[in-house]
């Protein structure tokens, strides 16, 4: 079964293909939808680090890491380099989300 992320990955894939072959009003439809299901949803298809599923949730690290392990046969979270990686709808927003911008945006400079 494909999820949410790689369908609008695969959508936005197809609209490249399809505008770089001349069809510029099919690319532009098939990118439009993939925008629309990103907007609609878009915890399905932002994926998330372990410390910013820390902060969302108002987990401990361990329990973070407790949780994306459950959801790594479902291609929901995934290792690397030894740290978690999750979709952020697996992980409950406890935390407002201007503390979780606030932390994103130290986590982009460091």
């Amino acid at each position: 079964m494909i999820g949410l992320a790689a369908l609008v990955g695969s959508m936005k894939d197809e609209a490249f293909v399809l505008r770089r072959n001349g069809a510029e009003e099919l690319a532009r439809v098939k990118q439009r939808d993939a925008e629309a299901i990103e907007a609609a949803e878009p915890d399905a298809v932002t994926w998330i680090t372990e410390e910013t599923a820390r902060l969302r949730s108002g987990w401990t690290i361990t329990k973070v890491r407790r949780h994306a392990a459950m959801y790594q046969h479902t291609g929901h979270a995934i290792r690397e380099k030894g740290k978690w990686r999750m979709l952020a709808l697996i992980i409950p927003q406890r935390v407002p989300q201007s503390v979780l911008d606030a932390a994103a945006r130290r986590e982009a400079s460091s």
